[in-house]
């Protein structure tokens, strides 16, 4: 599995929801392979935009990645520190609601 990190900034935002929601049923959709994305703000505490988090296959990204890349105002995160940053705070939000939802049935 490859993990990638890709910048969106506000203009294009609603172009990648659209596409990202393309075809939700098709194998090998974005939709099917699972995405996950987050406000730049939100996340760390800085910056407009958002970032979309992919964690799939190489051949999902060969396949697909020039979907979203080829979108105006998108670009994969090239900093390795910061991709780590970006992946770490996802997987400790989504923990967190986890754990949240836990705590309901207890």
């Amino acid at each position: 599995m490859v993990e990638k990190v890709y910048f969106i900034d506000e203009e294009a935002y609603q172009e990648i929801d659209k596409t990202l929601k393309e075809n939700p049923y098709e194998e090998g959709s974005f939709a099917r392979q699972g995405y996950v994305v987050r406000d730049a703000k939100s996340l760390l505490n800085k910056g407009k935009g958002y970032y979309l988090y992919i964690d799939a296959p190489e051949e999902f990204f060969e396949k697909n990645e020039e979907k979203i890349l080829s979108i105006e105002g998108v670009e994969e995160v090239k900093d390795r520190n910061k991709v780590k940053e970006i992946i770490d705070r996802i997987r400790r939000e989504e923990e967190s609601a986890e754990e949240g939802v836990g705590a309901i049935f207890k």
